[in-house]
């Protein structure tokens, strides 16, 4: 578990889409009361001619943004300008500020994010912390999240820093429970009595809510109000959904953190609320929660 004081490290390209992470960054760390971290990071797979004039215009931008955060913000601020790959250079300036965070902008899709993944993806497959994307321009803090629990190992997990939400200053706490009701289509292939498929569905449903309200009693989340809903055809479309229709500004969910080829065959339900989100999205590592 990363200091309770430790800081909020922000990755920033000086783009109009960083800005915004930045934004709710710098809205966060006066909330908690911690040192804010502004990280860019400069590819250094060319001649080191061609770097040293990004060297020298990244660090005038991250010195001005980083004055205009004390001044105008009162934010304790630092730079931290970094050479080498994106996701490794954020993930070691994180760990060596102790930072508790990693706040990132909204992703623009490329053609080589087929191959190599998303920045986003990457980092929250390999994060130790909590990483959370900024989907949404920020104007005030989070009132209402979206937390979704399919109640296994990582969502016990996840939980404990579901619990710590007094950082984002989250007013009510909406648990989702995505249910898959496994024998449902069986039943309906089978061509089931009338009533059946619905008793079945019923049955479920009332098994997982009392299932689900010890586990959310059991991890201190007795006050959040439980929702359960039927998969539609994903579990990330049922969480993306359930975002909209419940007018959240932030979602958070767990990651199992696949790698390798089996990342890139059956991708992540973290990293597809990600890409389909509207909203924030705050992304648990399994390793961050453990």
């Amino acid at each position: 578990m990363q200091p309770a004081d430790g800081p909020i490290l922000v990755a920033t390209d000086f783009s109009t889409r960083s800005d915004r992470a930045l934004w709710r960054a710098i809205l966060l760390a006066k909330q908690a009361g911690v040192p804010l971290v502004m990280a860019h990071v400069i590819d250094d797979d060319r001649p080191q001619a061609l770097i040293e004039p990004q060297l020298a215009a990244a660090r005038t931008a991250l010195d001005a943004a980083v004055a205009s955060a004390r001044e105008a913000d009162g934010v304790d601020a630092r730079a931290s300008l970094i050479q080498g790959d994106v996701v490794a250079g954020l993930m070691a300036a994180a760990e060596e500020c102790g930072a508790r965070l990693i706040v990132l902008g909204p992703h623009r899709p490329q053609l080589r994010d087929t191959i190599f993944g998303t920045t986003a993806g990457r980092l929250v497959a390999n994060s130790t912390i909590p990483v959370l994307i900024v989907q949404g321009l920020p104007s005030a803090p989070y009132e209402r999240v979206l937390a979704a629990f399919d109640m296994g190992v990582v969502s016990a997990r996840a939980a404990a820093s579901v619990r710590e939400l007094e950082l984002f200053g989250v007013v009510q706490v909406i648990a989702l429970h995505a249910l898959d009701a496994p024998a449902e289509s069986m039943l309906k292939r089978g061509m089931s009595l009338p009533g059946q498929v619905e008793d079945y569905v019923a049955s479920e449903h009332a098994d997982a809510a009392g299932r689900f309200r010890h586990f959310l009693s059991e991890h201190g989340l007795g006050s959040a109000r439980p929702l359960i809903l039927p998969i539609k055809g994903t579990p990330a479309r049922t969480i993306t959904e359930a975002a909209g229709e419940e007018n959240v500004s932030l979602i958070v969910i767990g990651a199992r953190q696949r790698t390798g080829l089996k990342r890139w065959l059956l991708g992540s339900v973290a990293e597809q609320v990600i890409e389909s989100a509207e909203c924030d999205v705050l992304v648990i590592p399994k390793s961050a929660a453990a």
